[in-house]
């Protein structure tokens, strides 16, 4: 409830822009770092004939997840695991596309993280990666750090949630992301093609989507720069 309060509640039109890459593919799917499920329940309302599975290593968020989907039509779509991003326990080629949202900031390897999902992925399969950003104009720029400096301070306050997550740590984590040609760059380097940015509400949240190339498994364990 509170990031759907924080943005206006955009982060549901965000998540359907990024289930819409693959609106009609049928087969099984992955949603890494699924948190409280948003992303995976999505992917299964576009699609019924969806299978999702969706990851995470906290047991707590896993566990509000299945409490969320309990009684309603989606909950056979969906298989929640407790796994870590870094580490998928799955077969190479086990899913059609790969997802992830609002995670890449709390991952501490990128490269390893989108190895796995190179991995897990199909030839041709999809990679989209949905985050936070800032936006690229100084204009809009401008009232969106007033924003977090200012007017996500208050409404934490307002409804007593965690301020540290909110105030400090959401500003700090999305400052140190890679740039958009850094992160263009890593996923290129493990093995995803034909990369296309999507800015989304001038830019406050933007989606990778690439497709994992032919020879990938061959690149995927290649040393980086960016651990």
């Amino acid at each position: 409830m509170a990031n759907s309060l924080l943005s206006f509640n955009r982060d549901k039109f965000w998540r359907r822009c990024a289930a819409s890459q693959i609106a009609d593919l049928e087969s099984r799917v992955i949603d890494v770092a699924t948190g409280t499920g948003e992303l995976a329940l999505e992917l299964t309302k576009q699609n019924a004939n969806r299978e999702v599975v969706g990851i995470d290593f906290c047991q707590e968020m896993l566990v509000k997840a299945k409490t969320k989907l309990k009684g309603t039509p989606f909950v056979r779509n969906i298989n929640f695991v407790l796994a870590d991003a870094h580490h998928l326990p799955f077969p190479n080629g086990s899913f059609g596309a790969a997802f992830t949202s609002f995670a890449l900031r709390d991952l501490y390897s990128l490269p390893e993280s989108f190895q796995e999902m190179v991995r897990v992925v199909r030839e041709g399969g999809k990679i989209i990666c949905l985050e936070l950003s800032l936006p690229q104009s100084r204009l809009f720029r401008l009232p969106y750090n007033f924003y977090l400096r200012t007017v996500v301070p208050l409404i934490t306050h307002f409804l007593s949630i965690d301020r540290e997550a909110y105030c400090e740590y959401l500003p700090w984590s999305i400052r140190e992301l890679p740039s958009q040609e850094v992160m263009t760059q890593i996923m290129e380097e493990v093995g995803i093609k034909d990369i296309k940015i999507h800015r989304l509400t001038q830019g406050v949240a933007i989606i990778y989507a690439g497709r994992k190339r032919d020879d990938a498994m061959a690149k995927a364990g290649r040393q980086n720069n960016w651990r």
